[in-house]
């Protein structure tokens, strides 16, 4: 197809539809390239390499200065905003970076196979190897000599014994709801569904029969409830940040600072972390068996330290002692806030 030259006699700029010269390369008032004809398939490649690969862009300025501590933060309210990503696309960027690399990673499986084996799950699946082996123990008798027959029980009773002692049928599960305590066999919660339990059971009250389906449910899958709670921690934040930036308003509350300060210091910190993991994850993933771990958590509380110096600007030692108050509260609160969306998470798991 030849190529079209479009024209535009009335000099409108078809992006923000005002008026402007279109001889000139760009558009006065939004700043897009005036066209002069049906664009060409390397015209689109150089656009992509001059938007996202260039040095100059907002992506490789905000990667390379948020590695200097508390630099975006002070250049964000010294009105140097255009050249870097906004705080809250800045956060939520790295956030789903990190969440995408960690589910790249066997963090499942892993995570998976050292829950099953234990708890309820541990027992279902000696509820299920009993199981085949009673299946089996007439067809294995009858395949053997009649006079061997009472030693192949004796070997058969002693394997299920060891699988199964008398203590797993006696033992039992307390779920508590409110004030309220109920017993149950734990043969029963490994085997019944939550709905054949509660009538089992006899439990009446919708709470109390909502109670038991949840806890029967995470009891049998704790692994995807625990992944199910950590998919959650974005929200955790987002609940937290903005406590955290009340509290540190009050903690330097005669810094007279303003609340959107402590509120745009947390998401580059937040930021940071997301950014710091990412490339943890990664290093991780080519040097298993390294100490690179500590090495980036110990990075990471130093640029904390640094960035809390260079942005609220105090001493050492007051800034010492804020900084262990800091992180003493953002724990608390973090219990506080994790409590809440883990309930949150069971309610509706």
């Amino acid at each position: 197809m030849e190529r079209e030259l479009l024209k535009n006699e009335e000099s409108i700029c078809p992006n923000c539809e005002q008026a402007t010269d279109l001889t000139t390369k760009y558009c006065g008032h939004c700043g897009q390239k005036n066209p002069k004809g049906m664009p060409t398939v390397w015209e689109l490649l150089g656009d992509f390499i001059s938007n996202f690969l260039n040095l100059d862009s907002k992506f490789f300025k905000t990667g390379r200065d948020i590695f200097v501590p508390g630099l975006l933060t002070k250049n964000f309210f010294h009105g140097i905003r255009g050249r870097y990503y906004a705080p809250f696309r800045l956060f939520i960027f790295s956030s789903f970076l990190f969440f995408g690399a960690l589910s790249l990673t066997d963090l499942d499986e892993g995570m998976k196979k050292g829950i099953q084996m234990s708890g309820m799950q541990a027992y279902v699946k000696k509820i299920n190897t009993l199981a085949v082996i009673d299946s089996n123990r007439q067809e294995v008798l009858k395949r053997i000599a009649p006079r061997d027959t009472t030693i192949a029980r004796t070997i058969i009773d002693t394997l299920k014994h060891t699988i199964y002692h008398r203590e797993d049928s006696d033992s039992t599960y307390f779920i508590l709801f409110g004030k309220k305590e109920m017993k149950f066999s734990r043969k029963d919660a490994a085997l019944l569904s939550p709905k054949e339990m509660t009538e089992k059971y006899h439990i009446e009250n919708f709470w109390d029969r909502l109670a038991v389906q949840k806890f029967l449910k995470i009891l049998k899958s704790p692994d995807k409830f625990i992944l199910y709670l950590i998919g959650n921690i974005f929200w955790l934040l987002v609940v937290l940040i903005p406590l955290m930036a009340l509290f540190m308003k009050l903690l330097y509350i005669r810094r007279k600072r303003f609340y959107i300060e402590h509120f745009v210091f947390l998401l580059h910190q937040h930021a940071f972390f997301f950014i710091l993991g990412t490339i943890l994850i990664g290093l991780l993933t080519l040097f298993p068996d390294s100490s690179l771990s500590g090495i980036i958590v110990g990075l990471f509380f130093l640029s904390l330290f640094i960035s809390f110096l260079t942005f609220y600007k105090q001493g050492i030692f007051k800034t010492a002692v804020k900084f262990f108050i800091f992180s003493i509260s953002y724990v608390i609160f973090g219990i506080l806030v994790f409590t809440g969306v883990a309930i949150v998470s069971f309610a509706i798991f």
